[in-house]
């Protein structure tokens, strides 16, 4: 579900850079396909609430991995297929992928991104490569892809945590191929194609074949995480006229998992961390109901109802922990849950929507692993 409303601050608009979005070798990802979400419409200070996801399949891993030991090749790998990337000066581009059946190689590689990339930016470029299927058929595809920024906004995620500062990536590509028998003994190699590009050729093909592919994927990308937590990919053919749903998928990046598995990425500690602290310092200008605090060996928080009937709890742990934030009312109805994981002396900032509540008296329920903290709050 999309709308377009306020989640608090939503803070200043996050921008792709190198050294916090580029693929990194070792780095392994979790990932899991989910039920199709609808991208929605694109802007600014949009909220989606992709609280209520339907798995419908288990989750898997997406690795990164040079190519050899000297190679500026990255390789991922994910479901028995290897993508090749390459930065090439402030570009990044897909040289090609493999798999058990296919092999194909671009003459003209894909560009995915251009560094630094931020809302409002666009880019469009031509690819064109070349492969093998089973080894045999030849099989040949071009096409045009354009790569927009275009939204911005928060993100409601599963079990009830929020991330701000998201900016979406859409990526449209339409494309042609072809595929032919092969006709003599000689296997394709990687990096044996000599192709000389001709856009125009390109751009007469999609315009005058009768069949042709469109793929228009987006991805939401969070401030202080290297990879996307978001993805929905919708597949369309063009064939006789008429446009038909090829596939319809999308996919959940937990973000929990790229905060505690990807090792050694300070850029992106320090980006939570700025984040973090900009939720708090902002709550300065914010009129509070009330304001409460707790103290002990485990565990510091505070928390207070403001003037926008935001619940704000600042919790930091002196272990590491898992923490639930329940909310309930007053007849033990549970009306809303969020989950964090905490590293030991770690901050977090969590802002819980009860503008929708009736005045009167809840209950927030805290649980730090086997410990639970019980709070009466009152709104006016």
């Amino acid at each position: 579900m999309v709308c377009r409303s306020s989640l608090g601050d939503i803070l200043a608009q996050n921008t792709l850079e190198v050294c916090n979005n580029l693929p990194r070798h070792g780095d392994r990802l979790v990932k899991q396909q989910i039920a199709y979400e609808k991208p929605g419409s694109g802007g600014e200070n949009i909220i989606w609430d992709f609280r209520d996801i339907i798995p419908v399949d288990e989750y898997y891993n997406l690795n990164y991995n040079v190519e050899g030991m000297h190679s500026d090749t990255i390789v991922g790998t994910e479901n028995r297929t290897m993508y090749y990337y390459k930065l090439y000066s402030d570009s990044l581009l897909l040289l090609g992928y493999e798999n058990p059946t296919t092999l194909l190689n671009y003459s003209k590689p894909e560009l995915l991104l251009v560094f630094p990339f931020f809302y409002g930016c666009v880019l469009t470029d031509y690819f064109d490569g070349k492969g093998k299927y089973c080894n045999r058929l030849n099989v040949h595809i071009c096409g045009k892809s354009t790569v927009t920024a275009d939204a911005t906004g928060g993100l409601l995620l599963p079990g009830g945590d929020t991330l701000r500062n998201v900016m979406r990536i859409h990526v449209q590509k339409r494309m042609v191929e072809s595929i032919v028998p092969v006709m003599d003994r000689y296997s394709l190699q990687k990096d044996s194609i000599s192709f000389d590009l001709k856009c125009d050729s390109i751009d007469f093909r999609l315009q005058k074949a009768s069949t042709f592919l469109k793929i228009d994927t987006w991805y939401w990308y969070a401030e202080g995480y290297r990879y996307p937590v978001f993805e929905t990919v919708k597949s369309t053919i063009f064939r006789n006229g008429k446009w038909s749903d090829h596939f319809l998928t999308s996919f959940y990046y937990p973000p929990h998992e790229q905060y505690y598995t990807l090792k050694n990425d300070p850029d992106n500690q320090v980006m939570r961390t700025k984040t973090n602290e900009k939720e708090y310092n902002g709550r300065e200008n914010t009129d509070m109901q009330s304001y409460d605090c707790y103290k002990d060996t485990h565990i510091t928080y505070n928390y207070g109802i403001n003037n926008l009937g935001q619940l704000l709890v600042d919790c930091t742990l002196h272990e590491k922990a898992e923490v639930y934030l329940i909310i309930y009312d007053m007849q033990g109805r549970q009306l809303s849950q969020q989950y964090s994981l905490y590293k030991k002396d770690e901050k977090q900032c969590s802002i819980i929507p009860m503008n929708d509540y009736p005045v009167g008296e809840y209950l927030l329920r805290i649980q730090v692993n086997n410990l639970v903290y019980g709070n009466k709050i009152l709104k006016r």
